[in-house]
């Protein structure tokens, strides 16, 4: 009797063993879909992302903000006479290339008519020679690049434009308060707008309608007198 009970419990187990297997083998885990690649999920804040919709309106153009800067500060003319390259110069021409998803570099040329200031290279601060793009080079010593937010430039057959941080006239003259990378071939203006005036004959004035700390000092010390900066400045420090 015992054994007849043994045998059954062993045959009650042998089955609850053989479902268990059946069971196991066919729930068969689904296996976890691939994360979808950078590529494959678009920024919906880049420019092609944003000109994508402008196409599906049937638009040509299309006109975005441009991301804001933050500038310098300067307490007036000896610091930066220190500090930047200041310089007399005219315009030559300009390229607009597309070097980041969100935002449009314009790379604007320029003639050097007089340096006034010549100040020590600073590698920690300034922009490098490798900011440049291949393609865009100087003829000479006498030119200079500067980089800026802002242009217009042609994505998927829409031209897009985003506000330039400055709008140059290539049949003017400027001062700028540039810093130069260590060759001299590419610069930005760290001051933005209190960095750039406008230069008409020997006077000198800022782009902004509004007075600024170098504007004030300019009017106020040198009677904004170009050649009387210049004969300040080249006697400054930072200036050979």
């Amino acid at each position: 009797m015992f054994i007849k009970a043994l045998a059954v419990t062993l045959l009650f187990l042998s089955f609850i063993l053989f479902a268990g297997t059946l069971s196991s083998r066919s729930v068969t885990p689904s296996s976890p879909k691939p994360a979808p690649t950078r590529q494959q999920v678009e920024d919906p804040t880049s420019l092609r992302a944003r000109v994508k919709k402008v196409k599906a309106k049937g638009e040509k153009k299309a006109k975005f903000g441009s991301p804001v800067p933050i500038y310098a500060e300067t307490t007036g003319l000896e610091e930066s006479a220190a500090n930047y390259l200041i310089v007399l110069a005219r315009p030559l021409g300009a390229t607009t290339l597309m070097l980041s998803p969100h935002k449009l570099t314009t790379f604007q040329k320029f003639e050097i008519l007089d340096r006034l200031t010549t100040p020590i290279t600073k590698s920690c601060c300034g922009p490098k020679t490798s900011d440049l793009p291949p393609g865009l080079a100087v003829s000479g010593p006498n030119e200079i690049y500067v980089r800026m937010n802002g242009g217009t430039y042609v994505i998927d057959d829409v031209e897009v434009t985003q506000e330039p941080e400055f709008n140059f006239s290539g049949t003017e003259e400027y001062l700028l308060f540039l810093l130069p990378d260590e060759t001299g071939v590419v610069s930005t203006i760290p001051l933005g707008p209190y960095g750039v005036f406008n230069v008409k004959g020997d006077g000198v004035e800022s782009i902004l309608n509004y007075p600024h700390v170098l504007d004030t000092e300019i009017k106020a010390k040198h009677n904004g007198s170009l050649g009387r900066l210049r004969a300040k400045l080249k006697t400054a420090p930072g200036s050979k």
